[in-house]
């Protein structure tokens, strides 16, 4: 099975950023409930909850991947892009 990402990157103090998103799944159109999404090569880490929302704050600019996980779905990787004062956000 597959997972849809669609996140979304907000501006901080100190070129610190959010990422944030939902998880769901791609057929069925639903929520992902407590899928995990970690910044690759970083501990940081979130889980989605009851709508399928995940938030990473304090995020440096530079190009991440998101890795999500979510037990009976294959694992998931989104590549972000750069991450600076004009990105809008992006989308699996």
């Amino acid at each position: 099975m597959m997972a849809a990402i669609c996140c979304t990157v907000g501006l901080a103090a100190q070129a610190q950023f959010t990422i944030s998103g939902t998880v769901h799944d791609a057929k069925k159109n639903e929520a992902l409930i407590g899928a995990a999404i970690q910044l690759q090569d970083q501990s940081r880490a979130a889980l989605t909850d009851e709508q399928g929302r995940f938030e990473l704050k304090n995020v440096k600019a530079g190009k991440h991947v998101l890795t999500v996980r979510f037990l009976g779905y294959a694992e998931g990787k989104k590549r972000s892009g750069s991450i600076r004062r004009s990105s809008a956000g992006f989308l699996a």
